[in-house]
């Protein structure tokens, strides 16, 4: 079920940025995420790390030159509040990906499939991304860095 409400978020959460509500998007997420942690363990134990990995990730992008912050409000040079919720919000979906596909699988689709979705961001104009494979390609290794860390978390717990 947390994988619903992660995609509901998620479109919520986009909806709402594109249509020039990026602070409400942020907290949009927060009902289901409340949700989400409530039913499982994983969820609550993947919240404090992704929303700092995604802190930590969206700040080096934006330092790197690969993606610029147009729409919402950077308070203390943190990322706009859409972008902090749509990490939190994969606090919903880190172990569902990792425990219904091999890892064969799952890492090389963050690699390569995170950028497509910065992408739809840039069309949707929420974000600029620099178009170069280095930018494409750090995005996904950023990403494979993260997922990798909630996979340590979760085998340390045993949800894995």
């Amino acid at each position: 079920m947390t994988l619903v409400y992660w995609q509901i978020n998620w479109f919520a959460c986009v909806g709402l940025t594109v249509t020039g509500l990026p602070e409400i998007a942020g907290l949009a997420v927060l009902p289901l995420l409340l949700r989400g942690a409530l039913q499982s363990g994983s969820v609550r134990v993947l919240l404090l790390p992704s929303l700092l990995l995604g802190i930590i990730s969206e700040v080096l992008f934006n330092w790197l030159g690969w993606t610029n912050w147009i729409v919402g409000i950077s308070y203390w040079g943190l990322p706009p509040l859409f972008l902090i919720g749509l990490w939190l919000n994969m606090a919903l979906a880190w172990k569902t990906f990792l425990s219904k596909a091999p890892s064969f699988l799952i890492y090389p689709m963050f690699l390569l499939g995170t950028a497509p979705a910065y992408l739809g961001g840039a069309s949707a104009g929420c974000i600029e991304v620099t178009s170069s494979w280095v930018s494409y390609l750090g995005i996904g290794f950023v990403y494979c860095i993260a997922l990798s860390v909630m996979h340590l978390i979760l085998r340390i717990r045993g949800d894995l």
